[in-house]
Formats: structure tokens, C-alpha cells, sequence
């Protein structure tokens, strides 16, 4: 494994620098926990240091670390021992991950919704690269942010008027 890491063809040390943020927050922002974002990050990047995928361009190496990312989440999710733990949704959130105002309004949506909100502000990609990431169709992507946008818009009103 070291001699790997270390081959010329694999820039494992590049490719973590240019896009770990961008996982452990796509991670993050699905599971809420830090142990679990922390897990998700870490089976991402050794899937690449398995696979040692041959990219195109660095866009190319970020969308494959987004989908990894994205279908590593809901395998994560369907195992037996994640299936049958408590969820998180009523548990005070981390703020050691909370950064500025757009991650803790995240963490304010449903869960379904946070990848895709995510990847269209936080990562700036199109409708069209989000659904193919997500295995969606743009249209059902438009309906998830739109809903998103509804439900940050109601907390927000609310939130004002409190």
C-alpha cells in the first residue's frame, strides 16, 4: 500500500489536498456527525488509493470523488448496524464542523435535502452534473432545491418573528 501511495501516477497527497473539504462536507452535511463524516471521508479516499482511477482533468477527479462520495453515503446508511441506531435528527448538532452561516443553515433541512443543496451552492455544479452525481433526474434535483429554498425561506420568516 505505501509503495502505491507512493507512485507517481497516484498524487494521492495532491488529490486529498485539492478536494478533502469537498468531501467531508458533502459527508458531513448528509450525516450530521462528525464520526460518521470522518468515516465516509476516509472510505472515500481509500477507495481511490484502491481503484487509482486515471482522470481527465481535475473537474473529472472531483466528480468521481462527489459520486463515490454520494454512493458511499447510502451504503453507509443501509447497514444493518447504521439501520438500527438511533437518528440523529433529535440530538444537539456538532458546531465543531459548523463553519459560517451557510453550513448551519444546512444542517437545518431535512436530511434528504442536503446533498443537493450542498452541491449546487456549496460546490457551485449545475442541476445537470448534480443529477447525474445523485442518480436523479434534473428535474427531480430542481424540485429538492426548490423545496429546500421553501423551507429555509419558512424557518427564516419565522425565525424573525420570534
Amino acid at each position: 500500500m505505501h509503495q502505491l501511495l507512493q507512485s507517481p501516477a497516484l498524487d494521492a497527497d495532491g488529490v486529498l489536498r485539492r478536494h478533502a473539504a469537498t468531501v467531508y462536507r458533502l459527508a458531513y452535511a448528509r450525516c450530521r456527525r462528525t464520526e460518521d463524516a470522518e468515516d465516509i471521508f476516509q472510505e472515500v479516499f481509500l477507495r481511490y488509493v484502491r481503484s487509482a482511477p486515471n482522470f481527465q482533468s481535475e473537474e473529472h477527479e472531483k466528480a468521481w470523488l462527489i459520486r463515490v462520495t454520494v454512493n458511499y453515503i447510502k451504503t453507509y446508511y443501509s447497514t444493518a448496524e447504521k439501520r438500527h441506531t438511533v437518528s440523529t435528527e433529535n440530538l444537539p448538532e456538532d458546531r465543531a464542523y459548523v463553519q459560517d452561516d451557510f453550513e448551519l443553515m444546512l444542517l437545518a433541512l431535512p436530511e434528504d435535502y442536503r446533498v443537493e443543496v450542498h452541491l449546487f451552492y456549496g460546490e457551485r455544479m449545475s442541476v445537470r452534473q448534480i443529477a447525474r452525481l445523485v442518480g436523479k433526474s434534473e428535474n427531480a434535483v430542481r424540485v429538492r432545491l426548490t423545496r429546500a429554498r421553501q423551507m429555509l425561506r419558512k424557518s427564516l420568516q419565522g425565525g424573525d418573528q420570534a
